[in-house]
């Protein structure tokens, strides 16, 4: 897979530019501020549909515009494909491969692998586990959509748990409901985790 060319308007700092990239090495040159990084970032959006800063997603739509747009154009498998991601500050964000809007966003993750090496990936050794577990599911969600789902699943259930819990709810049948769903994913991600650690370590 290849991106051979990338068009951003309204992306953060970039008001508006097309690039075509080589199918070797690319290099982004400029003094700090140029929106270097920002590219590097949108190429990181159409693959995971958020920012690899972790910002909301209004911040990055340019100051004083309503919306923003990420093109890119890949070959893959020999094919060339087209992806467009919109974003704007009345409306959710969509991505369209071909033309053709996904009905889910996380249907889209795995289809263009991505892997980012970035100086914060220090904090996988020296910060919390929250860090690595991030790190981890971001991975193992490229290659495996059910482990996606289930970490959907269980993000939903500990968020509704959660509510309940700021709400001062006593009823034990909602929150039994809650912590089943919880428990049939978490064993998921738990197996999931555990079968990718070891191949990582035999490697």
């Amino acid at each position: 897979m290849r991106l051979n060319e990338l068009t951003l308007s309204n992306f953060k700092n970039i008001t508006e530019t097309r690039l075509e990239l080589s199918g070797k090495v690319n290099c982004f040159l400029g003094n700090n501020g140029m929106g270097k990084s920002n590219l590097l970032d949108a190429v990181y959006f159409l693959s995971f549909c958020k920012s690899f800063s972790g910002i909301n997603d209004r911040l990055l739509i340019s100051r004083g515009e309503d919306w923003a747009i990420i093109k890119g154009l890949y070959e893959r498998k020999g094919m060339d494909e087209e992806l467009v991601m919109g974003l704007s500050s009345a409306k959710r964000k969509s991505i369209k491969r071909g033309g053709k809007e996904y009905q889910r966003l996380s249907m889209h993750i795995g289809a263009f692998p991505l892997v980012m090496v970035a100086p914060q990936d220090i904090d996988l050794i020296r910060g919390s586990g929250e860090e690595r577990r991030r790190w981890m599911d971001m991975v193992i969600s490229q290659s495996d959509p059910q482990y996606l789902d289930a970490l959907i699943r269980y993000n939903k259930g500990l968020e509704q748990r959660n509510r309940l819990l700021r709400d001062g709810c006593v009823d034990p049948a909602l929150y039994g409901a809650v912590e089943v769903m919880m428990e049939m994913s978490a064993d998921y991600l738990c197996r999931a985790r555990t079968e990718w650690i070891s191949n990582l370590t035999v490697i």
